[in-house]
């Protein structure tokens, strides 16, 4: 998914107010680095436990804007 930075901030701003609706919230990687594993991802998180997506091997590198969206419309 190919978006300039004003349709990524409006996308990210809209799935913040539906996750935290729902009692969970979104979670950005702070990573400076572009090189860097999870540089520009993202995470689901429930407010009272801890990570619930992306869960698994590679969780830790989290999930793009367009997997998270995917994610949420599920």
């Amino acid at each position: 998914m190919e978006l300039n930075d004003r349709q990524r901030r409006t996308i990210e701003a809209r799935l913040r107010r539906t996750l935290e609706r729902r009692g969970y919230i979104l979670s950005t990687s702070r990573r400076r680095d572009p090189k860097a594993l999870d540089y520009g991802n993202y995470w689901i998180t429930d407010t009272n436990t801890c990570i619930i997506f992306p869960s698994g091997p590679g969780a830790e590198f989290g999930a793009d804007l367009g997997e998270i969206i995917q994610h949420v419309n599920e």
